[in-house]
């Protein structure tokens, strides 16, 4: 679907190629793939709750948008700075649910790297089940938070912190930590 004035104009469609624009939102039906998140689910009451067996099965192009949104300054999957991890690391996996994995080149590659991919889809990990399940619309990483002045330390001995602070839609504050390994 484009703009009404790009019909107009086709010789304008196919010199200034849009497929890179309306990537993120369309997955091509072979590219959805799944990703099996095993969690375990709080004991309070969800608004969308959890599977009870504690497998959740999330898109994969989902997890990369919501790291992308986590890892950059944007704000929502139509800003394209939100779409760099689903370029970075949507080719790297192979294989579909339950075995989506990285492809076996990824893995021969610095364990650094592999370490960074892990940490950055477990962040998209974890904003996806603060967004969808516990109905949170702002989630800022804490220490952004405490570095610009907005949160201060309980105890400023222990520089203990919180990985999230959230807030749902009544403005009520929710502290996020997460944890497990990917």
């Amino acid at each position: 679907m484009f703009p009404w004035f790009l019909h107009s104009w086709p010789h304008w469609r196919v010199r200034h190629n849009l497929a890179p624009f309306w990537l993120p939102f369309a997955p091509s039906p072979a590219d959805i793939r799944e990703w099996n998140v095993e969690i375990a689910p709080p004991a309070i009451a969800l608004a969308n709750p959890l599977p009870p067996n504690g497998t959740l099965r999330v898109s994969l192009h989902r997890l990369l948008i919501e790291a992308g949104i986590a890892l950059t300054l944007a704000t929502s999957s139509w800003d394209p700075r939100s779409w760099f991890a689903l370029y970075r690391y949507a080719a790297d996996f192979a294989g579909t649910t339950p075995n989506l994995r990285f492809y076996s080149g990824v893995s021969e590659k610095d364990p650094r790297l592999t370490a960074v991919a892990s940490e950055e889809i477990a962040t998209g990990v974890t904003c996806y089940v603060l967004r969808e399940h516990f109905q949170l619309t702002h989630i800022a990483d804490a220490y952004a938070c405490i570095q610009r002045g907005e949160l201060t330390y309980v105890d400023p001995n222990s520089e203990s912190r919180p990985d999230y602070f959230c807030q749902d839609g009544s403005l009520q504050a929710v502290i996020a930590e997460s944890k497990g390994a990917s």
